[in-house]
């Protein structure tokens, strides 16, 4: 009888040291977020949604240190931040937690771990020109060697959206070239590690600007270094006597002039349709351009847009069918803002539906995955009166997901108005 009560109340305490149930693909990562002490935050686990208001919503910053620590410019206007990989806030970056700096767009992370920025502003000195600029942090959110804080470089008549660091550690900074009343048109500035101009690419590291025929709002959306030298400008552009946006690609030679080898003199324009416009693009492994962004225009609802491209500008047959797929997240609003590979060739797009975070996977071939999620979707449910988007996207070591955007949250913090307040949330994978 002793045995048999023993061999029960062993059972019983194995049950109770089990590990604890792993969450489905698709589902937040419920360690993310939670203080030691006062336990989640406002959204719950898996979330973090702070309390530093932002007076703007356009930056996308996030990216991860090599220790997985995760630094974000999301808003942009008061400067870049840092979690700790469990999603707790890292005093120790910057000063006290933050590197203040204004008008940040994006952010990468150079070879060194230099944190990279870029962004623009209007200099009132110039007859309220475009200033783009790249700059550059320690890790750790303190000046570079060189002494100067910020360390940074600016470029008259620009807007950089965009930031990536190519394999032979040059900086990639991309958006629009803006000058008064001309069109505006697609431009990429390279810079060595330095931040001193290439000046083997282009004029002095401008790169030639397309077709002024070609005119584009924003400019590039994504910036993609391409292996040769090359580099790949992702946006949305008003072709001639079209009436609405179509995806524009445009790809560099390594001399920093438009590559006739590549679609139209350089420039490849997708219309699929509708009015499509592109906010993110990726890499897979086959050199394949993965690009994300909506289709459809007011009083339609826009919808979530995926467009595969070959290497050499064609739409992807081997993707959907046709080269795009349009998730059916109902009736709402659903826009996609970023997209990244898994290392196994799955596609992760996160972005906006229903009023918060948003995402969707599929398979290389271009089907949904129906593994994660709710047949390949996800829709993040907050607390009543909130609301959140997606601006961002990276894919942790481990292959977990860890999205960044911005949040409306009511109640707002105490003397605050409700809207932009930087949030991430962190999914499992697999």
């Amino acid at each position: 009888m002793l045995e048999r009560i023993l061999a029960v109340t062993l059972c019983v305490a194995g049950l109770g040291l089990a590990a604890p149930a792993r969450g489905a693909p698709g589902d937040l990562d419920p360690s993310f977020g939670v203080d030691a002490v006062n336990g989640p935050g406002p959204f719950g686990p898996g979330m973090v949604v702070t309390d530093d208001h932002q007076l703007a919503d356009y930056a996308r910053g996030l990216v991860l240190e090599s220790d997985g620590k995760i630094v974000y410019a999301l808003g942009g206007p008061f400067g870049i931040r840092r979690r700790l990989p469990d999603g707790s806030f890292d005093g120790t970056f910057g000063d006290r937690g933050q590197y203040g700096i204004t008008g940040i767009a994006d952010l990468a992370i150079a070879a060194d771990g230099n944190v990279i920025m870029t962004g623009y502003g209007v200099d009132a000195q110039e007859d309220y020109r475009y200033r783009g600029f790249v700059g550059r942090v320690n890790p750790d959110g303190l000046p570079t060697p060189s002494g100067r804080a910020p360390d940074r470089r600016s470029t008259l008549d620009r807007q950089f959206n965009r930031i990536a660091v190519a394999d032979d550690g040059r900086l990639i900074a991309a958006g629009a070239y803006i000058r008064v009343v001309q069109p505006h048109r697609f431009a990429a500035n390279r810079s060595l590690a330095d931040l001193s101009a290439d000046d083997g690419f282009g004029r002095g590291g401008r790169g030639s600007t397309t077709r002024p025929t070609l005119s584009t709002l924003y400019g590039a959306t994504a910036v993609l270094p391409l292996t040769g030298g090359r580099v790949m400008l992702v946006g949305s552009a008003f072709p001639p006597g079209a009436p609405d946006f179509d995806i524009v690609l445009v790809r560099y030679a390594a001399d920093g002039h438009l590559d006739r080898a590549f679609g139209t003199r350089g420039v490849v324009t997708s219309n699929l349709g509708d009015h499509e416009q592109a906010f993110d693009a990726a890499l897979d492994g086959s050199g394949r351009i993965v690009v994300a962004g909506s289709t459809g225009l007011y009083p339609a609802h826009p919808r979530f847009l995926v467009v595969r491209y070959l290497p050499d500008g064609t739409l992807d047959p081997g993707f959907n069918g046709s080269g795009a797929a349009i998730p059916d997240f109902g009736d709402e609003d659903a826009e996609a803002y970023a997209v990244a590979i898994q290392a196994d060739g799955k596609i992760v797009v996160a972005g906006e539906a229903h009023d918060t975070l948003a995402l969707v996977r599929y398979l290389p071939d271009g089907t949904l995955d129906s593994t994660f999620g709710t047949a390949g979707l996800v829709v993040t449910p907050l607390p009543a009166g909130n609301t959140a988007e997606s601006r961002a996207l990276v894919i942790q070591l481990d292959g977990k997901l860890v999205v960044g955007g911005l949040a409306c949250r009511q109640p707002p913090p105490a003397s605050q108005p409700s809207c932009f307040y930087p949030v991430l949330a962190r999914y499992l994978a697999d």
